[in-house]
């Protein structure tokens, strides 16, 4: 049987912690190099800047910064430094580049619904929860100076982690199914855009890598081994999340840039599915057409079916939502 609140244990756990800071910065520095070009190109005016793009920023270098500075305080061993300040400040950007990660993918279901309020005001508390437990957990964690060793975790509250990625995963969850649904009215007899599917498929590709991810954060935190342990997946389930965010964000918007044909080949609309397409027949010149309009007399009025209402909230087009993202 294990002893985890051992001094050896420790060292083990605080070697494996070490390891895996360690990766997953080269991890993200590889992921940076083979994407940063997406940055040039807005630098450069090449690829236009909308306001979404802002959380895309602040996610990815938060996250960035988190790395290096962990790999900072675990490797820098011989100038003394305000250890517990320095993880409070490494917390602050790790948490908030996962919740980051939350609002890149509420924005486009937020886009898809046109911005109505009864979508927006329930996101907009759900997100404001979020963020409350986010910056409450930016303390959770203590840490001191050890001569000869470096910074140390002595402690962490376990709980605060459980209810930031389970509040996470709820969240996730709702938005995929807001997505899901909406997009689920597009063209009854499977007649989809490009852009459709790949906003779907995307949505549905964060989802389960931000679950998967944020549920082995979870156990650990649950087990609560030791202070290290307990928080020994929060850095990969940060990282990961934040990086299949920004990748579906660079997808859509480059997707846009691209100038591809966003609809399918025989609708014009792919979010139109309240709207039925008129269909134009080309007849060739020595064709002839002839229509004939029985009319009946009756002695009451005649009054046409009243046509349907098109449900609102299915009448989203795909350059609405071009120019919403």
């Amino acid at each position: 049987m294990v002893d985890w609140k051992s001094s050896a244990e420790l060292l083990k756990d605080a070697d494996a912690f070490s390891k895996i800071i360690h990766l997953l910065l080269g991890v993200y520095i590889w992921e940076w190099i083979n994407t940063v070009n997406f940055e040039y190109a807005i630098i450069t005016g090449k690829q236009r800047f909308r306001w979404p793009l802002i959380f895309y920023f602040y996610g990815r270098y938060a996250m960035f910064g988190g790395l290096i500075g962990f790999v900072i305080a675990l490797d820098e061993t011989t100038t003394r430094m305000n250890c517990n300040v320095l993880y409070t400040f490494l917390q602050f950007l790790g948490n908030t580049a996962l919740g980051t990660a939350s609002i890149n993918l509420s924005i486009r279901t937020i886009a898809i619904y046109s911005q109505k309020l009864h979508v927006v005001v329930p996101l907009s508390v759900i997100i404001l929860g979020h963020w409350i437990i986010i910056l409450w957990s930016v303390t959770n964690v203590s840490a001191i100076w050890v001569d000869g060793s470096g910074c140390a975790i002595t402690s962490s509250n376990p709980k605060l982690f459980v209810a930031m990625y389970v509040y996470s995963m709820g969240f996730d969850f709702i938005i995929m199914c807001l997505m899901a649904y909406k997009l689920g009215f597009v063209k009854r007899n499977q007649h989809r855009s490009q852009i459709v599917q790949l906003m779907f498929v995307d949505g549905l590709g964060y989802f389960l890598t931000a679950f998967l991810v944020n549920l082995v954060a979870v156990v650990f935190s649950v087990l609560n081994l030791n202070s290290i342990m307990s928080i020994i997946a929060d850095a990969p389930a940060s990282t990961l999340a934040t990086i299949v965010s920004c990748r579906v964000v660079r997808r859509l918007y480059q997707f846009q840039q691209k100038g591809a044909d966003i609809y399918s080949h025989n609708t014009s609309s792919a979010l139109r599915s309240g709207r039925q397409n008129n269909v134009s027949a080309h007849r060739s010149a020595n064709e002839v057409l002839v229509q004939m309009n029985t009319f009946v007399r009756s002695d009451a009025s005649y009054e046409p079916p009243a046509q349907p209402k098109a449900d609102e909230d299915t009448n989203t087009s795909t350059e609405d939502i071009k120019h919403r993202l």
